[in-house]
């Protein structure tokens, strides 16, 4: 549990480390000086703010609560999922879109670790699965389309077959004027329209050569749990829309977050496959620690980290 105590512990206590940190520093003013407005930001989240602002506590200590529980869950969807523990860690802390990515969208990154933990009850017991979703779209309201992943379990495994159906819906739905319209009617969405932000990380690729790999290496997705199989298939749709509508990139982003972190799950599965367990998990750990450096020096005020424990007023 080290590796985690430590996570949280970093991404807790940073100051002004990562885009969206002056963003919370002034939701969290805005909500509890501002109590009777209850649109801006989920239910969930709002009443931690006000919980730790009527304590006598810091936005400070919300980063800190949110880092905890995201590492607990983390932690725990690991620990319940992976063939090699080690290297699904190294994993989620290397890869941008996994420990980073909290530094950034907190309130997603909390949700979308919430519903990992509770995927091990959907198929088994779907009533502590749906009640774990709904309490994550408490924090993020994206969550909620996770209740889908319930019918995953009876669908056969055509996985290829999904995600080309998952792209051509998306294609559809970004070359016609559906998706503006409806991001439109959104004042926390309508923003990813044309965002300055809007570029498609290269390293993606990567990612859906992994995917394609895996469903294509049938011994992989016979073992492999078939829910996630389908939250990979539309990852790989996804980037695919990206590529195609790079205006949508930071809208891709965010719903790719929702499966993506199934990699950290399934890389170990498949190097668990091959002789070479040893020397694979050696270059994975490279690569990944290459990875790593390159998002903290590169990465959007990720540099350099800066410490705060003014947890109280």
């Amino acid at each position: 549990m080290l590796p985690f105590v430590g996570m949280a512990f970093v991404g807790g206590f940073r100051y002004n480390v990562g885009v969206d940190y002056p963003a919370y520093e002034w939701i969290y003013d805005y909500v509890n000086e501002s109590p009777d407005n209850n649109d801006y930001i989920e239910v969930g989240f709002r009443v931690l703010m006000r919980f730790v602002n009527e304590k006598g506590g810091t936005v400070q200590l919300v980063f800190l609560i949110a880092s905890v529980l995201t590492a607990f869950f983390y932690y725990h969807f690991i620990k319940d999922n992976s063939v090699n523990f080690e290297l699904s860690t190294m994993l989620y802390l290397c890869l941008g879109p996994f420990y980073f990515s909290s530094f950034n969208g907190v309130r997603q990154a909390l949700a979308i670790s919430i519903v990992l933990y509770a995927t091990k009850y959907c198929g088994k017991d779907n009533v502590k699965y749906i009640i774990l979703v709904l309490f994550a779209t408490t924090i993020h309201t994206s969550s909620i389309l996770m209740l889908l992943l319930m019918f995953s379990t009876k669908l056969k495994e055509n996985y290829l077959l999904y995600a080309l159906g998952t792209y051509i819906v998306g294609a559809i739905a970004t070359n016609s004027n559906i998706v503006n319209m409806i991001l439109n009617r959104s004042s926390s969405y309508s923003k990813y329209i044309d965002h300055p932000g809007n570029y498609w990380d290269k390293s993606y690729l990567l990612f859906a050569a992994i995917i394609i790999f895996a469903f294509l290496f049938r011994p992989i997705w016979k073992r492999f749990d078939k829910k996630y199989m389908c939250l990979l298939a539309i990852v790989l749709a996804l980037i695919a829309v990206g590529y195609g509508h790079e205006q949508y990139s930071m809208l891709m982003t965010r719903f790719i977050m929702w499966g993506s972190p199934i990699f950290i799950i399934l890389i170990p599965q498949m190097v668990s496959m091959f002789k070479q367990k040893k020397e694979l998990g050696v270059i994975i750990c490279f690569v990944s620690i290459l990875y790593y450096f390159n998002v903290a020096r590169n990465g959007a005020n990720m540099y350099p980290y800066m410490f705060n424990f003014k947890l109280l007023q």
